[in-house]
């Protein structure tokens, strides 16, 4: 026989306060602008010269880029908490009490916004793992991840993807090149172009293997062939190439591995 207890989540109170509480960046807004507007009207300004002079700032905020991405973040960011709470009530994640998770943290990132959420008793990290296309679509996005945390299993992180950083037309710094590596060694348009030479094996950077460079030097991996090539390229002169100098790239085994390049 199951033990009830009283749920006081359920009482009207209590509902209220909840909703008062998920609804206050909105209630303060709504509160700020009819007090401002009421100002205005009051010092003999009309109704819609009051308006203009409230909506006029954020208009001019929203021409400039910056300040643009900004706004845009908060607002996403403010409609993804909304959005998470329709996400775990539409797909019955709440526990026999009818409780749902909580929110307690979310900010936003390059990509989206990231959340942080408490699971009530009843509901597991697996429960919504299986739900992520659900959660993708509800919070408008792409893309919708869940990861556990290492050490707690009731917290658990909410990533949405928004948008792709490699369909922007600049491009994105590779994080396995260090910061302060010269400009030789990462060319501005991809071209194997500068006033050093430098071999396609010493420029294979991505593929993660033993590059071997023709000689019988243990060969070197990833940006060491770079970064070593950069600081000796000053002070000795130019070697004369040999036979394997002449573009194709060799594995520690000795195979051929152009294409990957």
């Amino acid at each position: 026989m199951e033990d009830v207890k009283p749920r006081f989540h359920q009482r009207v109170g209590v509902q209220v306060v909840v909703a008062v509480w998920r609804w206050l960046p909105e209630i303060i807004t709504t509160v700020l602008v009819v007090t401002a507007f009421v100002y205005l009207t009051r010092q003999d300004l009309a109704a819609w010269a009051a308006g203009c002079v409230l909506v006029a700032p954020v208009a001019v905020l929203l021409c400039i880029p910056p300040v643009n991405r900004v706004l845009i973040a908060l607002w996403c960011l403010n409609v993804t908490r909304h959005r998470l709470r329709a996400f775990m009530a539409e797909n019955g994640l709440r526990n026999r009490s009818g409780r749902l998770p909580w929110l307690i943290f979310i900010r936003p990132t390059r990509v989206g916004e990231r959340a942080w959420m408490w699971l009530v008793a009843g509901v597991t990290c697996k429960d919504v793992e299986e739900r992520t296309e659900s959660l993708a679509s509800t919070c408008y996005g792409r893309e919708g991840r869940v990861t556990a945390h290492r050490r707690f299993a009731h917290l658990i992180r909410l990533d949405i993807t928004r948008r792709d950083p490699l369909d922007q037309k600049t491009p994105v710094r590779s994080v396995l090149i260090e910061k302060n590596a010269e400009p030789e060694v990462i060319p501005p348009n991809g071209r194997v172009e500068s006033k050093t030479s430098y071999t396609a094996s010493e420029w294979a950077v991505g593929i993660g293997l033993p590059l071997s460079n023709g000689s019988d030097e243990r060969p070197v991996i990833g940006t060491k062939a770079l970064v070593g090539k950069a600081k000796s390229a000053n002070t000795n002169p130019p070697k004369q190439r040999t036979a394997t100098d002449n573009g194709t790239v060799l594995s520690a085994s000795g195979e051929d591995v152009s294409d990957y390049v």
